[in-house]
């Protein structure tokens, strides 16, 4: 029996040497070139994100042209929109961007338009415009008609008028400008009306005159009048 015992001995021996967890492990080249040595080197920061480029900010938009002081028109409202509805023969006529197109008020009236006034208190100005195909009277005749309408320091407010004549896209315009008290025309419900002023115009067409006519206080004509000037230079004849 002692003599079977001998010869198991070293394989026992082996085994529990195999199984120990004390045994130190010695490490192939490939476990050193992989092992992890403590360094004092500051460890790598990761890159910072690149940040999206900077937007150029949006300037911020001019206040309203209603809320700054004005005195004269400027060059928007003397810009012309869109021209009123003529037929072949009719005279074309396109309102500044400022004025307000309305209904007219009477069938005698091929058009109606307001002036809006730039200062609170003060009235707006309106423009009619007549037509009467082949006749309607001279031109002498009408603006000493509209002239007669008007009461001016001198009396006399044919003298008083300042009148020009121009040649505009082929056209005969004769110009009227007029400063006094106006009894109101054909139209005397709201009383005489110191302080306004006429500002008229008379086309010469092949199919008869157009006539023109603008009143209004004087501050809302001297504000629309730079805007008159171009409506009327844009005036002519549809084909």
């Amino acid at each position: 029996m002692g003599g079977m015992i001998r010869p198991l001995l070293p394989c026992m021996l082996i085994l529990v040497c195999a199984c120990s967890d004390h045994e130190p492990r010695r490490l192939s080249r490939t476990d050193v070139k992989q092992a992890t040595i403590p360094t004092d080197r500051p460890k790598p920061q990761p890159k910072p994100e690149a940040k999206p480029a900077a937007t150029t900010a949006t300037p911020s938009a001019p206040a309203p042209a209603a809320d700054l002081p004005k005195t004269t028109a400027s060059a928007a409202d003397s810009a012309l929109g869109q021209p009123l509805p003529a037929k072949g023969g009719e005279l074309v006529m396109t309102p500044p961007t400022g004025w307000k197109v309305e209904q007219p008020t009477s069938s005698m009236r091929r058009a109606q338009l307001r002036l809006p006034s730039a200062t609170t208190g003060i009235d707006d100005g309106e423009l009619v415009v007549f037509f009467f195909p082949g006749q309607g009277g001279s031109v002498d005749a009408n603006i000493d008609r509209w002239a007669r309408e008007w009461t001016v320091p001198g009396g006399d407010p044919l003298a008083a008028l300042k009148r020009s004549t121009r040649t505009v896209n082929g056209l005969v315009v004769h110009h009227v400008d007029l400063v006094g008290e106006w009894s109101g025309g054909m139209n005397t419900k709201g009383g005489k009306r110191a302080g306004w002023r006429l500002l008229a115009a008379i086309v010469e067409t092949a199919n008869g005159p157009w006539f023109l006519k603008l009143v209004g206080p004087e501050a809302t004509l001297a504000h629309w009048e730079p805007s008159w000037q171009a409506f009327v230079d844009g005036l002519k004849v549809a084909d």
